[in-house]
């Protein structure tokens, strides 16, 4: 209520107050909500980064190879995993053919049979037939 004078009274002036406040709040939030916006996506960002980082980790530590450069000569190699396909001859067994293709950097023959098994797909009771080919990891060595 507006007096003869012009004042306005208490209770007008807090409605007043209150509906000025809502909407410079409403035109804050809709003008600046770049603000918003760009800290969230760094964030998530940042976030999936750190996800892909640590599964990496995780599972470069569960190699069961053993990793590192290896001192020749006073020069310094790195091994690097590749594969080669061998031919399975009348007799052979998985076995055999882990224990002739095996390579130092493996923990065990276990570990190097499971490995050969999970590449070529085959389980205990396959049987290898000669004249086919397995594929089988092994390391070379380069400066």
């Amino acid at each position: 209520m507006v007096s003869m004078n012009g004042s306005v009274s208490y209770r007008e002036f807090k409605r007043r107050d209150f509906i000025r406040r809502k909407r410079r709040a409403e035109q804050y939030l809709r003008s600046n909500k770049h603000r918003f916006i760009f800290p969230a996506l760094i964030f998530l960002l940042i976030l999936i980064i750190g996800i892909f980082a640590g599964t990496r980790l995780i599972y470069a530590s569960s190699d069961p190879v053993k990793t590192g450069p290896a001192a020749v000569g006073g020069n310094t190699y790195v091994p690097v995993k590749c594969y080669k396909s061998v031919m399975i001859y009348l007799g052979d067994t998985l076995e055999s053919i882990s224990v002739d293709n095996l390579d130092e950097r493996y923990y065990s023959i276990d570990t190097y049979r499971n490995e050969i098994r999970r590449i070529n797909h085959i389980s205990d009771e396959t049987v290898l037939i000669p004249g086919n080919y397995l594929v089988v990891p092994c390391f070379s060595v380069f400066p």
